[in-house]
């Protein structure tokens, strides 16, 4: 896998939504940098997969269904998002903090952008 496009950051995570109707998520850091995603992603520890998008609102035997934004934010927050990766295989992208990697499915498609404007 090449990288066609590497960015350095240091970027405290701020949150995570989803939004239902367009199944498009977002992932906000500080600085003004958004990652959008639709499509299939996966949240990868030490290169295991600890969630993937297709869990959300999923029961899997749990008392109630898996809210993944709630899950992200726990888990994301206090990281700092490191870099991110845009490769050439099948246009490939990772965000990655300290300790996680989110991928981006070749099929869906994922953007970041950094705005000088923040708007709620």
């Amino acid at each position: 896998m090449t990288n066609e496009l590497t960015f350095i950051t240091n970027s405290l995570f701020d949150k995570v939504t989803f939004d239902k109707d367009t199944e498009c998520w977002v992932f906000s850091f500080a600085d003004n940098i958004y990652a959008s995603a639709t499509g299939f992603w996966r949240l990868l520890e030490k290169n295991k997969i600890i969630f993937v998008s297709l869990d959300n609102e999923q029961q899997f035997g749990l008392p109630k269904p898996i809210d993944l934004a709630e899950e992200l934010n726990k888990i994301l927050t206090g990281k700092r998002l490191t870099k991110i990766e845009v490769a050439k295989f099948n246009m490939l992208t990772q965000l990655a903090t300290e300790r996680f990697k989110r991928a981006a499915h070749p099929k869906g498609s994922a953007s970041f952008y950094k705005t000088s404007t923040r708007s709620s």
